[in-house]
């Protein structure tokens, strides 16, 4: 049962208390099976998250003289750009990632003097959470640095007014709490076990990844517990209106479940 999963504001609640207080230890002595997936299936990974927001500051000028102005929309889309760029090349799809199969103003006649653009990293999980943290600062960091490199619309978009002692600017903000990625050993008593049992009762068993993240179980991970995802709701109704599942599903789900149990108990 997980307690606040994606509290941020109550401290000293939920299953990050209880291992950190060491009273669920207990489960580093077999197989952890974490019911919050979907399909039925073995997900044997999940990416990590970032969310990020970048604001760009220009000047507010006339959009019928762009020279006397510097358009903060077009320098977000340029910073951007070049983030995403060096993004690919520091985090490039990993060897260790193919047995997973992983599957994102007011005034019309003025040029904006800022822009604020915002998203989320999703990050494989054999990449590290921080060195993601510290090389997209240094994106932003180098971009000031030398924002003029950025101009590529014509003569008269710009990021610096020289006459005017003018520079555009770029400031990146990163979420304080970041949720890591996670890659179940395959060779695993739990995931064995719980492969073995979707097999028997369904018939065949696809383990799969996602691109979305679950809070938590990187951290259980990394404390020793033996964790295997799964979930018997539908990903194609997620966080939708009318949300469901199927009875036939949770009928399964039980029998799995009991296999679950009868294979780790005589693994």
């Amino acid at each position: 049962m997980i307690v606040s999963e994606e509290n941020g504001d109550i401290a000293g609640v939920g299953v990050e208390t209880l291992m950190q207080s060491g009273q669920i230890d207990f489960l580093k002595n077999g197989p952890v099976l974490w019911v919050d997936c979907s399909d039925s299936q073995p997900c044997i990974g999940t990416a990590g998250a970032l969310t990020w927001s970048l604001k760009a500051t220009g000047k507010l000028f006339h959009s019928g003289l762009p020279h006397l102005g510097m358009n903060a929309l077009e320098m977000a889309m340029d910073a951007v750009t070049e983030m995403q760029k060096r993004f690919y090349e520091d985090f490039p799809q990993h060897e260790a990632e193919i047995p997973y199969n992983f599957a994102s103003t007011n005034g019309v006649n003025q040029i904006p003097p800022w822009c604020k653009v915002s998203g989320d990293v999703r990050l494989s999980p054999f990449y590290d959470m921080q060195d993601l943290r510290e090389k997209l600062q240094a994106y932003v960091v180098d971009m000031n640095a030398d924002i003029t490199a950025l101009e590529s619309r014509g003569p008269h978009s710009k990021y610096t007014l020289p006459k005017e002692n003018l520079v555009g600017t770029l400031e990146l903000t990163l979420a304080e709490h970041a949720i890591e990625g996670i890659a179940c050993s395959l060779d695993s008593i739990g995931f064995q076990s719980f492969n073995d049992a979707t097999k028997h009762v369904k018939g065949e068993a696809h383990p799969f990844s996602i691109m979305g993240s679950l809070p938590l179980v990187r951290d259980l991970q990394r404390a020793g517990l033996d964790l295997t995802l799964a979930g018997f709701g539908k990903s194609s109704v997620y966080h939708g209106d009318n949300e469901y599942c199927l009875l036939s599903d949770m009928q399964d789900a039980l029998l799995i479940l009991n296999r679950f149990i009868h294979n780790v108990d005589t693994a």
